[in-house]
């Protein structure tokens, strides 16, 4: 009787666990919303790859600027993210019909700003970049430890 009820919290515990994991896997680290603008049926889009030299006449935009997980495992990143789109999409598109600019540091204007800063840190670059610094400012922190310890600290990555 314990190791069945011992079962049935460690199942809820797991249960709980795969509900936060992210139930779409492809994060976009640039918007559908935003290729779509560039799409003539809004499912497709021209593409030249750059690395083969190739063009794509009819590249799939959902298969398009993302990677697996690129902001981890659970949703709650990138529903943060798909917030911030939804409304920057719906003020896009007002400004594109209505020839519509926001007023400086409206509201309107304060989206579009964390928009453009939001979409800056989540490119591959940014990610990089990020890592890197964490990195040394990590090995540059415990490289004193390190040296007392006799670890090699750049045998590491953080």
């Amino acid at each position: 009787m314990v190791l069945r009820k011992n079962y049935m919290i460690v199942k809820n515990i797991f249960n709980k666990r795969l509900q936060r994991l992210s139930s779409n896997k492809k994060h976009h680290f640039v918007p559908k919303f935003y290729l779509k603008s560039f799409s003539d049926n809004g499912k497709n889009i021209c593409i030249f790859n750059i690395p083969s030299e190739k063009i794509i006449l009819d590249g799939k935009l959902k298969t398009q600027c993302y990677k697996n997980h690129f902001y981890g495992k659970e949703d709650s990143v990138e529903k943060s993210i798909g917030e911030i789109e939804g409304i920057v999409a719906t003020l896009f598109k007002v400004i594109v019909r209505d020839s519509f600019i926001p007023k400086h540091l409206s509201r309107g204007h304060m989206y579009i700003v964390q928009y453009v800063v939001l979409q800056n840190l989540r490119t591959k670059y940014s990610s990089t970049q990020t890592n890197d610094f964490i990195d040394k400012s990590a090995k540059h922190l415990l490289k004193h430890k390190a040296i007392e310890l006799g670890v090699d600290i750049n045998n590491y990555k953080f």
